[in-house]
């Protein structure tokens, strides 16, 4: 995902909710993704931007986001996180994709 990462499974929710941290450098961006599953993210730490878009999109909509921020990524969408500190941010992901 070009940030580093560890995967977490919290008890009772085996097979039916996936969970990880990921830290995205400072100043810098995770990888581009594009999946058919859910995801959560909660911002422990950092601030930054989230481009979102489709194949059909001339340009990507944007968001700002900060410690505290919950957003979610819609499905099958094309997506990047973007840290705009010079520092490390720390984001917590839940999602429905399955280990």
């Amino acid at each position: 995902m070009g940030g580093n990462g560890t995967f977490i499974q919290l008890y009772g929710t085996e097979g039916r909710w996936g969970c990880y941290v990921v830290e995205v450098p400072g100043a810098g961006a995770l990888t581009l993704e594009r999946h058919m599953y859910e995801e959560i993210m909660v911002v422990v730490e950092g601030r930054g931007t989230t481009e979102i878009w489709t194949e059909d999109q001339k340009k990507p909509h944007s968001f700002e986001w900060q410690r505290g921020s919950m957003f979610s990524i819609p499905l099958n969408t094309w997506h990047r996180i973007i840290n705009a500190a010079s520092s490390p941010a720390l984001i917590l992901v839940a999602s429905t994709a399955r280990g």
